[in-house]
């Protein structure tokens, strides 16, 4: 999977906090984007994945069904909104 953030006024790229609460507990330390590039790569079995994006300052994005094929990267853009 390949999440791209970025800001939803702006176009900029957001390191940002990307987090799959059914393979990932409370307890592990959050892989974020890259700054630079709004990025973040993870390789994923096939199957269905709920995925949520979250940066101070900004309202949480909360992807409910992202499916992952057998093959090749499933790309998801979010744009996020500040909270002001």
């Amino acid at each position: 999977m390949v999440v791209n953030v970025k800001d939803a006024v702006t176009g900029d790229p957001l390191e940002a906090e990307v987090w799959l609460p059914a393979i990932e507990s409370e307890d592990v330390r959050r892989r974020t984007t890259r700054a630079e590039s709004g990025t973040h790569r993870q390789l994923l079995s096939p199957g269905s994945y709920e995925v949520i994006i979250s940066r101070q300052g900004y309202e949480t994005a909360v992807l409910r069904t992202v499916t992952i094929g057998a093959s090749g990267w499933t790309v998801q853009d979010v744009a996020l909104h500040t909270t002001h």
